[in-house]
């Protein structure tokens, strides 16, 4: 069966394929690199599935192997190399490989080395204006329109705001040195002011009628705001996620996500989280939970971020953490990215010396690099 790259990437293709292997005793997801339908306008890799030894009733338990293949003739010679293996494991080496590089993941989060993101922080999408050209605004076109000034509202809406791991204060004073578009329009207490209303006339009748997410508005032109979120996570990522302290008590635009800590957890967790994602497991499992659309880049919805696994505060004292959080600070500012991965690496290695070794890492690694060069990532 052919199907798209992310079919079982999403829910209702990883239901499928809980059923699937109910049914089988083998089953090989197999994903092709190679664009093969682009004439066709579809530019998204290919996911081959083959299942094997039919079951009426739903007793099997097969686990599914993950096969990637770069082109059509590697997959022309591994369909050929299935149909003269009776079992269909003609990719067990590259299995066991893979097994290597993921079970002491595991085994760290059993231990409760690792735990997900989802147990120390709720994640969720940003604001939805329904039209960021009309709603956000730079200094200059806010000042050409006359807006109020307490009606604009600083909003994190690009990850390159941020240089680092952080957004402060000093990242929004840079900011508004610029022609950056980083202004929200919030009218809650303005809608009568001359200038308000003349700007609002701007978007015609027309176009609000027919804007949907107007209509689920009380108010069309407010949108909805919540709570200021402690930190924010990349949605589409082209190297890998950032999660980014939010000191600055900005919101963020729905191109981003919002973390927001559960009342358990501490501050000291969500920093150690930031450091996690630039280690070389945090980045390899954002390969694995994350999804691809077949341009290269790494997308990661609200429910796939949850999963991604983060060290646990519980185990390393807080002069540790603030001190690698400073040095990985310095070194993600500095564009000094492999060196920001080291120190991640070095802190995860301290933490679980038995699960997690140099000859470990250096496999995880090789198959990050490989994982990324599959979905199509350059540079």
């Amino acid at each position: 069966m052919v199907l798209p790259g992310n079919a079982f990437k999403v829910d209702y293709g990883k239901k499928l394929l809980h059923q699937l292997a109910q049914r089988f005793d083998y089953i090989h997801v197999i994903s092709l690199a190679e664009r093969v339908f682009v004439d066709a306008g579809a530019r998204e890799a290919t996911t081959v599935l083959l299942c094997g030894s039919w079951a009426r009733m739903p007793s099997k338990h097969a686990i599914p192997t993950d096969i990637r293949v770069k082109t059509l003739g590697e997959l022309r010679s591994l369909l050929s190399r299935l149909q003269r293996t009776p079992n269909g494991n003609a990719n067990m080496a590259a299995e066991a490989a893979q097994h290597q590089v993921t079970a002491p993941i595991t085994t760290a989060l059993q231990q409760r080395v690792l735990v997900n993101l989802g147990d120390i922080a709720d994640v969720q999408i940003g604001v939805v204006t329904g039209a960021n050209r009309f709603f956000i605004l730079s200094p200059q076109q806010a000042a050409k329109a006359g807006l109020p000034e307490k009606s604009l509202k600083p909003i994190f809406g690009r990850m390159a705001m941020s240089k680092g791991i952080t957004f402060a204060s000093q990242d929004l004073e840079f900011i508004r040195a610029g022609d950056e578009r980083y202004l929200l329009l919030d009218t809650r207490g303005h809608e009568k002011r001359k200038a308000i209303v003349r700007y609002l006339s701007i978007f015609s009748q027309r176009k609000r009628d027919a804007n949907r997410t107007f209509s689920k508005r009380p108010v069309w032109h407010q949108p909805v705001l919540g709570r200021i979120p402690h930190a924010f996570l990349s949605y589409m990522n082209t190297r890998a996620p950032r999660l980014v302290l939010n000191t600055a008590r900005v919101q963020s635009l729905n191109n981003i996500h919002r973390v927001y800590l559960k009342p358990t957890a501490t501050t000291k967790s969500l920093m150690l989280a930031a450091i996690s994602l630039w280690s070389t497991i945090g980045q390899l499992s954002a390969e694995i939970v994350g999804r691809s659309y077949g341009d290269g880049v790494l997308k990661l919805e609200p429910s796939e971020a949850r999963r991604l696994p983060v060290l646990s505060q519980h185990l390393i004292p807080a002069k540790v953490v603030d001190a690698c959080f400073s040095d990985l600070e310095l070194a993600v500012r500095a564009g000094q990215l492999d060196q920001a991965r080291r120190i991640s690496d070095e802190l995860l290695m301290a933490s679980a010396r038995k699960i997690f070794t140099p000859a470990h890492m250096t496999k995880a690694l090789a198959w990050l690099l490989a994982l990324r060069k599959h979905r199509g990532m350059t540079g």
